[in-house]
């Protein structure tokens, strides 16, 4: 009998986001069991308050102590879904569960690592979005140890992020004090909040500045939304925020590298659109709700975007994309996103906030 589950997710904090409709899975199918998440630091509070855990465990720096107090826990199963990497494969053996599950790395990583899981999933060898990727593991759980068919819906798909009354308050009072204005209502500007997200750690997947620039203007001027820019705190990120600013003729507010990884989730769930790159927030923005507007370049749209009813993913079908590779010929500037127009965004800007 399965009593506590350990699910392994060693990834950043747009792959954890995505490993929520795999969550909700394995409690659907394990309603009384212990379910707990090991994670890397930085990447556990977006997780808080989500009702298919029991318990979030932050990866520590390697100790003996660490390993001891994880398989004192008594896991008896234990699922992978880091991928890549070794040290999921290895947290997972010395978790002691009887039943390990992890993908086969089909040679890949350290000699020796399939040996160290029970049940070996095959990859797939299409395109398979990330979240299908995760609820294929939990499939093969339910079909292999639990015998029993696994049942699902498209809904089930869907990732998912519970955001407090506290965090929405709290963007709510960053709001005001920085634009001077009551955010107590959404209806505070006529029609509402566009949050634009235009950077990534990974600089390499930014759109033009240009671009971006204009299309917050457009907002503004045709719509009558506040465009409020954000982006991480690392200075190259909010250099580049800077100087799109500096290329508008409307003034937006700007809350680049100022909000936490929580506060960043109750503005996008407060937004009427967001518009991104292939980035962590755009992954937050899936997961509550709130329309999307996605811009890919190297990396793939079919595995990493969103598909809600209501999200637009912008992309170039060049025949080198996508190749995941730090700009083209490591120039830090990729083709695949320059070749997206201005008019094509605005289009999409038009398609959305005319729905709304």
């Amino acid at each position: 009998m399965i009593k506590k589950i350990l699910v392994i997710k060693l990834k950043n904090i747009g792959d954890v986001v995505l490993t929520t409709p795999a969550l909700r899975r394995l409690r659907k199918r394990f309603p009384d069991a212990h379910i707990a998440i090991l994670v890397k630091k930085g990447t556990e509070e977006l997780l808080a308050g989500l009702p298919y855990l029991d318990e979030i465990i932050v990866l520590a720096p390697s100790s003996g102590f660490f390993l001891y107090a994880l398989r004192k826990k008594g896991f008896d199963l234990s699922i992978d879904l880091s991928g890549g990497g070794d040290r999921g494969a290895f947290l997972s053996f010395f978790s002691g569960a009887r039943y390990r599950v992890g993908y086969d790395p089909q040679g890949k990583g350290m000699w020796g690592k399939r040996f160290l899981y029970t049940h070996l999933i095959e990859p797939s060898n299409i395109r398979e979005h990330v979240i299908d990727y995760n609820l294929k593991a939990i499939d093969y759980v339910i079909g292999s140890i639990l015998k029993t068919k696994p049942c699902a819906s498209i809904d089930e798909r869907m990732p998912e992020l519970f955001v407090s009354d506290e965090d929405t308050n709290s963007i709510k009072r960053i709001l005001s004090m920085n634009g001077g204005n009551d955010y107590s209502q959404r209806a505070c500007f006529a029609k509402g909040i566009v949050t634009i997200h235009p950077t990534s750690r990974w600089l390499f997947k930014c759109w033009r500045d240009d671009g971006m620039a204009e299309v917050a203007d457009y907002i503004t001027t045709r719509y009558n939304y506040k465009a409020v820019f954000t982006c991480g705190a690392d200075t190259k990120e909010k250099d580049r925020v800077k100087r799109i600013l500096s290329l508008m003729k409307t003034s937006p507010q700007d809350l680049s590298g100022q909000l936490s990884i929580r506060q960043l989730a109750a503005l996008i769930k407060m937004s009427n659109l967001f518009i991104g790159v292939d980035s962590a927030p755009m992954h937050i923005a899936f997961s509550v709700g709130t329309p999307i507007i996605a811009l890919f370049g190297p990396t793939g749209w079919w595995a990493w975007g969103p598909f809600g009813k209501h999200d637009i993913v912008l992309h170039k079908e060049l025949p080198c994309q996508p190749c995941g590779k730090d700009g083209c010929n490591g120039s830090k500037h990729s083709r695949c996103l320059d070749e997206i127009s201005t008019d094509e965004v605005i289009q999409a800007v038009d398609k959305q906030l005319q729905h709304v």
